[in-house]
Parts: structure tokens; sequence; C-alpha cells
């Protein structure tokens, strides 16, 4: 939160937070292969009801010309509910957004992308706060060894670790610790894959 409100007050915009629980939603828990358009469906909703109480006509959201290329089932659901999004229309790529952020001058464009926890698990896996939040923790020990780009997927006992493929030796190299700390934190089997790094891979089996 205090980065959303770095960048909120650095572009001259009004940040204002709106408490929710994707979570109360049992179906969610379920984690369906649907998962990302309930959700959307769920936040969107509950933005709307601000907007209205704030006499807001027109809402507006992030997805990106490079998400139109990739599963995505919260599009339909942010197309349902009449919610634009600008930079998709305009055919403007993720590389372009980082540009345009950066001749604005916010602290955001160089950041890594950060999407949503639950998809660290395989679809029908269910989700639960305690979970989510080892997954956090492991990711965020990792980026604080000096790994930015980091995803942990959780296969039942086995951990996924994916990295940059150019930082491999450097994994290597602490593999010991990395393991320790991973098993301290619930995790059996602790592995590295050796695709590296992919947005959406557990997503291969989906038919778009």
């Amino acid at each position: 939160m205090p980065q959303a409100q770095k960048v909120a007050k650095e572009a001259g915009a009004i940040h204002h937070v709106i408490y929710v629980n994707e979570l109360d939603n049992e179906e969610m828990l379920n984690n369906p292969v649907n998962r990302c358009y309930l959700c959307k469906k769920y936040l969107f909703r509950n933005l709307l009801t601000f907007a209205a109480e704030k006499g807001i006509d027109t809402i507006m959201e992030g997805n990106n010309a490079d998400d139109l290329l990739i599963y995505r089932p919260g599009t339909q659901a942010v197309k349902e509910l009449g919610v634009l999004s600008p930079l998709a229309e305009l055919g403007i790529t993720k590389a372009q957004v980082r540009e345009i952020a950066a001749d604005m001058g916010l602290s955001c464009a160089s950041r890594p992308s950060s999407p949503c926890l639950a998809t660290r698990l395989p679809y029908g896996t269910p989700i639960s706060f305690e979970l989510l939040a080892r997954v956090d923790a492991g990711e965020q020990w990792l980026k604080e060894q000096g790994f930015p780009i980091v995803r942990l997927r959780v296969h039942g006992d086995i951990l996924r670790i994916e990295i940059e493929k150019e930082r491999f030796s450097d994994f290597i190299a602490i593999a010991d610790k990395i393991t320790a700390k991973m098993k301290e934190l619930g995790f059996v089997y602790i592995t590295l894959d050796a695709e590296g790094f992919r947005s959406g891979s557990m997503d291969v089996h989906i038919v778009k």
C-alpha cells in the first residue's frame, strides 16, 4: 500500500483504499479455472458501488495489449461490467507502459510485475490465507537474497521455484540456504524449474 500511495502522489492522483476479501467467496476458495473471472467480478462490483457513492460514472483498469494475448478470464468480467481498458484499447504494450511511466517520472516504471498470489497454485488446489502467506514470505525472502524476479509455484508437497535462467548459478551457490529457508516455511520438496521464470506457467493446459 505505501508503494501505491507513493505512485498516486507522483501522478497527482487521489488514493483511496477499499477493503475487500475475495476469499469470502467460497467458489473462489475452490480455485476453479475461471478464478480470475470470479475475482475481477467481485472486485469491480465493489469498486462500482464505491464509484456510485462518489458520483463517479467512469471506471478504468490497467490491462494492456499484451494481456489480450494470454489467458485472462478476468477480461470478460471487465467487459460485462462496462469497465474501460484504455491501454489495451489503444494497443499499448507492457513495455510501452513502462516507457510512459518513466517519462512521467513514476517510481514504478521499472518495478517487476507482481500478479495475484493465487496464480502460484494449480487450478483446483484450495486457496487459503495460510498457504498464500507462506508463498509470499518465501518470495519476499528470495528477493532479499538478490532474486527480484521470482515465483514460487506450489504443487502439493513440491515447491517449484522460477527465477531468470541467467541467475541459476547464483541460486545454486546458496542452494542449501534457500532449501533450509523454504523448509522452514513448511515446504517439503524444493526444486528449481529448469525452464526458468515465465508468466502464466500454471496455464499451460488451458485451451485459449
